[in-house]
């Protein structure tokens, strides 16, 4: 006997056949169709996923294939890390077509392959300080130290807000505070 189903023409991925002679059944099935695009998440830190919003134009790159333009598709609430686990946002991106197939996805060899997410677009004109210098308070908002004039003098915590990174650098809201010229306090540098 036979049986049949209505595939949509454009859109589904083959990613498995059974091979001729194969007794078909719920555990061997005759065809895994791909119902929706290959995808990838990656854990941001906070920085990060200050920057990368659904929406956000990116580029892409799965182990050594090459790259490619995407888009976020979802950022996650806060995960705290736990068994070895970096702390932060889960953020998923769609494969862009062609890069990696949605069936080598589940392929063991590129499971464990490294990928690389990287925002897209101008970097914006402000100020910016070294990424070491940017610290987190529990509530996840950012600040940094401005170093104090003289040595037997406090630095004072300047809240700042980070719009972007660029080159080792996060591009923050402009600031009072925070001028150009002004010494910034790097992390584990003082307190």
């Amino acid at each position: 006997f036979s049986h049949t189903t209505g595939v949509p023409s454009s859109g589904l991925e083959v990613a498995d056949v059974a091979v001729v002679g194969q007794a078909i059944d719920a555990e061997h099935p005759m065809a895994i169709l791909n119902v929706q695009p290959a995808r990838i998440t990656v854990r941001a830190d906070m920085l990060q996923a200050e920057v990368l919003k659904v929406g956000t134009p990116v580029r892409v790159q799965v182990g050594s294939t090459g790259i490619a333009e995407s888009v976020v598709i979802a950022v996650s609430d806060f995960i705290s890390g736990s068994n070895g686990e970096m702390p932060g946002y889960d953020v998923t991106v769609e494969i862009p077509d062609g890069l990696v197939s949605a069936a080598d996805m589940d392929d063991p060899i590129l499971v464990g392959r490294p990928a690389i997410v990287t925002e897209l677009g101008e970097v914006p004109t402000a100020p910016a300080v070294p990424l070491l210098a940017i610290r987190h308070h529990a509530d996840g908002t950012t600040y940094i130290f401005r170093a104090a004039a003289a040595a037997n003098k406090p630095d004072t915590q300047v809240p700042v807000r980070v719009i972007a990174q660029a080159g080792g650098y996060a591009i923050i809201d402009a600031s009072a505070e925070l001028t150009p010229g002004v010494e910034v306090v790097l992390t584990g540098e003082r307190e």
